[in-house]
Protein backbone atom coordinates (compact mmCIF):
# COMPACT_ATOMS: atom_id res chain seq x y z
CA UNK A 1 0.00 0.00 0.00
CA UNK A 2 1.05 3.81 -0.89
CA UNK A 3 1.86 5.76 1.73
CA UNK A 4 -0.33 8.97 1.59
CA UNK A 5 2.69 11.08 0.05
CA UNK A 6 3.84 8.69 -2.31
CA UNK A 7 2.88 9.88 -5.94
CA UNK A 8 2.70 6.97 -8.66
CA UNK A 9 2.56 7.27 -12.36
CA UNK A 10 -1.20 6.45 -11.90
CA UNK A 11 -1.54 9.50 -10.25
CA UNK A 12 0.61 11.71 -12.22
CA UNK A 13 -1.71 10.55 -15.44
CA UNK A 14 -5.13 11.21 -13.24
CA UNK A 15 -4.07 14.91 -13.76
CA UNK A 16 -6.57 17.25 -14.99
CA UNK A 17 -4.76 20.22 -17.01
CA UNK A 18 -4.99 22.55 -14.44
CA UNK A 19 -3.74 20.10 -11.30
CA UNK A 20 -0.77 19.88 -14.08
CA UNK A 21 -0.32 23.17 -14.29
CA UNK A 22 -0.26 23.80 -11.05
CA UNK A 23 2.05 21.55 -9.93
CA UNK A 24 4.54 22.82 -12.57
CA UNK A 25 4.64 25.88 -10.67
CA UNK A 26 5.27 24.89 -7.15
CA UNK A 27 7.79 22.54 -8.65
CA UNK A 28 9.07 25.74 -10.22
CA UNK A 29 9.04 27.93 -7.43
CA UNK A 30 11.00 24.62 -5.10
CA UNK A 31 13.48 24.49 -7.60
CA UNK A 32 14.31 28.21 -8.03
CA UNK A 33 14.10 28.29 -4.08
CA UNK A 34 16.44 25.27 -3.69
CA UNK A 35 19.16 26.63 -5.70
CA UNK A 36 19.01 30.47 -4.22
CA UNK A 37 17.89 31.75 -7.13
CA UNK A 38 16.81 35.32 -5.84
CA UNK A 39 15.73 37.70 -8.30
CA UNK A 40 14.06 35.57 -11.18
CA UNK A 41 11.07 36.15 -13.34
CA UNK A 42 8.79 33.33 -12.93
CA UNK A 43 5.52 32.93 -14.38
CA UNK A 44 3.27 30.10 -14.64
CA UNK A 45 -0.78 31.53 -14.81
CA UNK A 46 -2.90 28.84 -13.43
CA UNK A 47 -5.60 30.24 -15.72
CA UNK A 48 -5.09 27.53 -18.08
CA UNK A 49 -7.73 28.85 -21.45
CA UNK A 50 -5.96 32.05 -22.47
CA UNK A 51 -3.69 32.26 -25.45
CA UNK A 52 -0.48 31.84 -24.20
CA UNK A 53 1.70 31.66 -27.59
CA UNK A 54 3.03 28.48 -26.82
CA UNK A 55 4.27 28.52 -23.54
CA UNK A 56 2.32 27.63 -20.17
CA UNK A 57 5.15 28.91 -17.50
CA UNK A 58 8.46 30.57 -16.98
CA UNK A 59 11.68 30.73 -15.57
CA UNK A 60 14.27 33.49 -15.93
CA UNK A 61 17.25 34.58 -13.85
CA UNK A 62 20.36 36.22 -14.11
CA UNK A 63 22.73 35.86 -11.29
CA UNK A 64 23.25 32.23 -9.52
CA UNK A 65 23.91 29.09 -11.43
CA UNK A 66 23.72 28.37 -15.40
CA UNK A 67 21.06 25.37 -14.93
CA UNK A 68 20.08 23.61 -12.22
CA UNK A 69 19.22 19.94 -11.94
CA UNK A 70 15.55 20.27 -13.29
CA UNK A 71 16.19 23.39 -15.04
CA UNK A 72 18.85 23.30 -18.35
CA UNK A 73 19.58 27.11 -18.77
CA UNK A 74 18.81 30.65 -17.14
CA UNK A 75 15.87 30.76 -19.30
CA UNK A 76 13.39 28.00 -19.52
CA UNK A 77 9.33 27.64 -21.27
CA UNK A 78 7.15 24.89 -20.09
CA UNK A 79 4.72 24.00 -22.34
CA UNK A 80 2.15 21.41 -19.68
CA UNK A 81 -0.16 18.73 -20.88
CA UNK A 82 -2.24 16.40 -19.22
CA UNK A 83 -3.25 14.74 -22.61
CA UNK A 84 -1.31 12.19 -24.66
CA UNK A 85 1.27 14.17 -27.06
CA UNK A 86 1.76 12.47 -30.46
CA UNK A 87 4.65 13.98 -32.92
CA UNK A 88 1.91 16.05 -34.80
CA UNK A 89 0.86 16.98 -31.53
CA UNK A 90 3.94 18.73 -30.55
CA UNK A 91 4.40 19.88 -33.92
CA UNK A 92 1.47 22.34 -33.70
CA UNK A 93 2.17 23.47 -29.82
CA UNK A 94 5.06 25.24 -30.77
CA UNK A 95 4.12 26.24 -34.59
CA UNK A 96 1.43 28.25 -36.41
CA UNK A 97 -0.26 26.94 -39.24
CA UNK A 98 1.96 28.98 -41.36
CA UNK A 99 5.02 26.76 -40.05
CA UNK A 100 6.65 29.60 -37.76
CA UNK A 101 7.03 29.11 -34.34
CA UNK A 102 4.78 30.51 -31.64
CA UNK A 103 5.41 34.12 -30.98
CA UNK A 104 6.14 33.23 -27.00
CA UNK A 105 8.45 30.16 -27.84
CA UNK A 106 10.24 32.39 -30.88
CA UNK A 107 10.83 34.68 -27.77
CA UNK A 108 12.59 32.33 -26.07
CA UNK A 109 15.01 30.14 -28.67
CA UNK A 110 16.08 33.60 -29.82
CA UNK A 111 16.63 34.46 -26.46
CA UNK A 112 18.65 31.50 -25.66
CA UNK A 113 16.45 29.86 -23.79
CA UNK A 114 15.41 26.21 -23.49
CA UNK A 115 11.77 24.89 -24.64
CA UNK A 116 10.63 22.37 -21.92
CA UNK A 117 7.54 20.02 -22.97
CA UNK A 118 6.08 19.21 -19.10
CA UNK A 119 3.32 16.55 -19.75
CA UNK A 120 1.87 13.70 -17.86
CA UNK A 121 2.05 10.90 -19.64
CA UNK A 122 4.84 7.45 -19.96
CA UNK A 123 8.09 8.76 -22.27
CA UNK A 124 10.62 6.58 -23.09
CA UNK A 125 13.68 7.52 -25.08
CA UNK A 126 12.38 6.51 -28.01
CA UNK A 127 9.39 8.35 -28.28
CA UNK A 128 10.82 11.26 -26.62
CA UNK A 129 13.32 11.52 -29.89
CA UNK A 130 10.16 11.50 -32.49
CA UNK A 131 8.55 14.10 -30.26
CA UNK A 132 12.05 16.02 -30.04
CA UNK A 133 12.61 15.43 -34.04
CA UNK A 134 8.80 17.12 -34.09
CA UNK A 135 9.53 20.11 -32.77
Amino acid sequence: MASPLQVTNDDIKALKDYQLVNILSQLLYLELGTNQIEKYDSQVPLSIYIKDGGIDGLAKWENGPEKTAFLPSRYVGFQAKATDMSESACKSEVQTDKGLLKPQVRKVVEGGGVYVLFFGRDCVEQSKEARIKAF
